[in-house]
């Protein structure tokens, strides 16, 4: 039998945990197998249980969501981490994503969009809600980019940010997804990111900081 993949719900909202909870158990290849209410148990996520996938409610009173996260990775590198959230401000995501998290999806989310972020995050390790405004990528953004990457992997660099998988962005570009995977390798060397969500927060933070000039 093929193993389960292991999920743990971190959200301060009680039918939001059992909702989210009964989702990932309706489905074959996923266990949820640690759900609470109480953010200051996440400790016990990192120490003393197998998790693949954490889904964590970024707006839980008194919890530090960014320390937590890295206070996750530290422990469990190899964990993915999707944010969930009922605001959508570009500098918290940024934020979270600069912590080490893997995906920020709204709570409006439909229940399908969910499970698509979830498998995102486990295959490509990255995905953002294309709900949110903030990745329309503004001119101005666009022309930081242009400074620093030519018109192609500006292109690509956009839709990366939008989450969207190799596989996608060589169906919508009609190139290769080996030519993408060397535009992508050219863009992480020029921007000096390691890997998709690095890639994301420092295109966020060059277009935060001049969109506010």
């Amino acid at each position: 039998m093929e193993r389960k993949i292991k999920v743990a719900i971190i959200d301060d909202h009680a039918i939001v945990l059992e909702g989210l909870t009964k989702l990932f158990n309706s489905k074959q290849e996923f266990e949820v197998v640690f759900a609470t209410t109480d953010g200051r148990q996440a400790s016990e996520v990192a120490s003393s249980l197998e998790i693949d996938i954490l889904v964590l409610d970024v707006r839980i009173p008194g919890l530090d969501t960014s320390r937590l996260i890295r206070y996750l990775k530290e422990k469990k590198p190899e964990l993915k981490i999707l944010c969930l959230s009922s605001f959508d401000s570009p500098y918290e995501i940024a934020e979270l994503l600069n912590s080490g998290a893997h995906g920020y999806i709204v709570k409006s989310a439909s229940t399908e969009e969910i499970l698509n972020a979830t498998q995102r995050i486990l295959s490509d390790g990255l995905y953002i809600d294309p709900q949110l405004k903030i990745f329309d990528f503004p001119q101005k953004v666009s022309e930081i980019l242009q400074k620093k990457l030519t018109q192609r992997e500006t292109e690509i660099a956009r839709l990366i940010v939008k989450g969207l998988s190799n596989k996608e962005i060589s169906r919508l570009l009609q190139i290769s997804e080996s030519t993408v995977k060397t535009h992508i390798k050219k863009i992480m060397e020029k921007l000096n990111v390691r890997n998709r969500a690095e890639l994301a927060t420092e295109v966020l933070r060059d277009g935060l900081v001049r969109e506010s000039d």
